[in-house]
C-alpha cells in the first residue's frame, strides 16, 4: 500500500514539473488550471490559489478555473469566497458539477449553522426569563414579570421616539 501511495505522489510530482514548464513557456495560456489542480492535489493550497488568481486575471470567464478556485477556497476553509466563486460559475454554467457540489455543501453547512445559532438564541431568551434562584421565583410572580417587561418596553419605545 505504501508503494502505491509513493507511486501516486511521484506521478503528481512529474505532472507538477510538466505543468510548471508549460506554464513558464506559455504564461498566458490556460495551463494554469492543471498546474493549480496538481498543486491542490499535493495539498499546496497557497500555491494553487496564487496560480488561479494570476491565471484568472487573463481568463476571467474561464469557469473551469473559477470552479477550481471555489474548490481551493473551500479546502482552505474560506467558505464565503468559495460560495461566491461557485455561485459565479453556476450563473454562467449551471451544469458545472464541481460548482454545484461546492455550493450545495456550503449552503447546507450554512443552513445547519444558522439553525444551530437560532436554537442557541432561543435557549438564551428562554433561560434569561427564567428565575435564576428559587427565592427570586417566589419574590416575582409571573404577572409582575410581565408588567415589568411591558413597562421596560414602553420606556425603550419612548426613548426611540424621542431620539
Amino acid at each position: 500500500m505504501g508503494n502505491s501511495s509513493e507511486n501516486q505522489k511521484k506521478k503528481k510530482l512529474e505532472l507538477l514539473d510538466y505543468y510548471l514548464k508549460m506554464h513558464k513557456k506559455y504564461p498566458l495560456s490556460k495551463y494554469f488550471v492543471p498546474l493549480a489542480e496538481t498543486y491542490r492535489s499535493l495539498d499546496l493550497l497557497d500555491e494553487a490559489l496564487d496560480i488561479l488568481q494570476e491565471g484568472l486575471k487573463w481568463h476571467p470567464n474561464y469557469f473551469i478555473g473559477r470552479a477550481l478556485l471555489a474548490h481551493v477556497y473551500s479546502q482552505m476553509g474560506r467558505t464565503s469566497e468559495a460560495a461566491f466563486e461557485a455561485e459565479r460559475v453556476l450563473q454562467s454554467d449551471p451544469k458545472n458539477l464541481l460548482a454545484q457540489n461546492i455550493f450545495s455543501r456550503l449552503s447546507q453547512a450554512h443552513t445547519e449553522a444558522s439553525s444551530s445559532q437560532k436554537s442557541r438564541i432561543q435557549d438564551f431568551q428562554i433561560h434569561s426569563l427564567a428565575p435564576v434562584h428559587s427565592s427570586l421565583a417566589q419574590k416575582f410572580s409571573k404577572p409582575k414579570k410581565v408588567i415589568f417587561l411591558e413597562h421596560l418596553l414602553k420606556k425603550i419605545q419612548t426613548r426611540v421616539r424621542l431620539s
